[in-house]
């Protein structure tokens, strides 16, 4: 009988849409954890302008692909690119109602946080309230 010389470990890492050249070792950094998505498909759309008293309510896509672990986002609006004022910390909605905005130009982004610490910066999305 054959005794074994060696022992092999083979890992598959599967991601769709891996866009950081850095995510194979940060999952095996991370003991398998995998950053959460990076958010997109915002409303209002990206460059969207809408008529003075437009009601504006914030929602994006998300999520985390790890089974059991939960996206949490932090929102951000300022009339300045990048926005820093934030409007909502450790949101588990991908919902924020913002109400009825003074006319002028907004920019805004989501972050994406994991129960890990892992981050997803989303882009800056702009919205402009005509006067």
């Amino acid at each position: 009988m054959l005794k074994p010389v060696c022992t092999l470990l083979v890992l598959f890492l599967i991601y769709a849409g891996c866009n950081n050249s850095d995510t194979v070792i940060d999952v095996i950094q991370n003991g398998g954890n995998l950053p959460p998505r990076t958010p997109y498909n915002p409303t209002p759309h990206d460059s969207l302008t809408v008529a003075p008293g437009t009601h504006i309510e914030f929602l994006w896509s998300g999520g985390d692909p790890n089974t059991g672990d939960t996206a949490k986002y932090d929102l951000y609006l300022d009339t300045i690119d990048p926005p820093a004022d934030t409007l909502v910390m450790g949101s588990i909605a991908a919902v924020y109602d913002l109400g009825i905005p003074a006319p002028g130009t907004y920019f805004w982004r989501v972050v994406s946080k994991d129960l890990h610490g892992s981050t997803a910066n989303g882009p800056v999305w702009r919205f402009t309230v005509s006067p």
